[in-house]
């Protein structure tokens, strides 16, 4: 009986919240606002009103807040293979200081297959194009396959910057990567860039 009335409670709540959700919804609708990107893997932004995009190919463009305008921000293509369906520029993140100290944070596949994190200078932070002069590596993680390299880069509220590093490939963690702290690889790594 206590289970019936379990799933009773559970269903008002649930007929309460639809009935609300019913009678306040509200229209929505989609408008394309990009179509001229290729393999794009985020959508980011410099802690402004200032519109990134990241493809898995290497490049980053910078769009105008109306995405009229699109220009090229960076060229990392010489430095990553793409070759894997997991393989590529990963991720980008802006320091919370951009504005002032300029540097910006890519993870990506080098050329020898290495899960890479690496930090660029960007002299002045308001420049709307780099080049890859200031590329500082600061890690440089082997990785047995082309597959599971992670990829997501941000910084937490608490400054530090979070890596997503996958754990190196093939299906089910063949070689127990996630389980071997002897390995940055199947990790979430929390590094303190200062």
């Amino acid at each position: 009986m206590q289970k019936l009335n379990s799933i009773f409670r559970y269903l008002i709540i649930f007929s309460f919240l639809y009935s609300f959700w019913v009678s306040h919804a509200y229209a929505v609708g989609l408008k394309i606002v990009l179509e001229d990107i290729n393999l794009p893997v985020l959508l980011t932004h410099a802690n402004n009103s200032e519109l990134f995009v990241v493809e898995k190919t290497g490049k980053v463009f910078f769009y105008d807040k109306d995405f009229k305008k699109k220009h090229l921000f960076l060229d990392a293509s010489s430095i990553i293979t793409a070759r894997g369906s997991e393989q590529g520029l990963l991720s980008i993140a802006f320091h919370p200081d951009y504005s002032n100290n300029g540097h910006l944070f890519i993870f990506y596949t080098a050329k020898n297959g290495d899960n890479t994190l690496a930090r660029l200078t960007i002299d002045p932070p308001n420049a709307k194009q780099t080049d890859l002069s200031s590329l500082e590596v600061l890690i440089a993680q082997k990785d047995p396959a082309s597959n599971h390299n992670g990829g997501m880069l941000t910084f937490g509220q608490d400054g530090y910057l979070y890596l997503g590093m996958g754990d190196g490939g093939s299906g089910g963690d063949p070689w127990d990567n996630a389980q071997n702290l002897k390995t940055l690889l199947g990790k979430m790594l929390r590094i303190d860039v200062s």
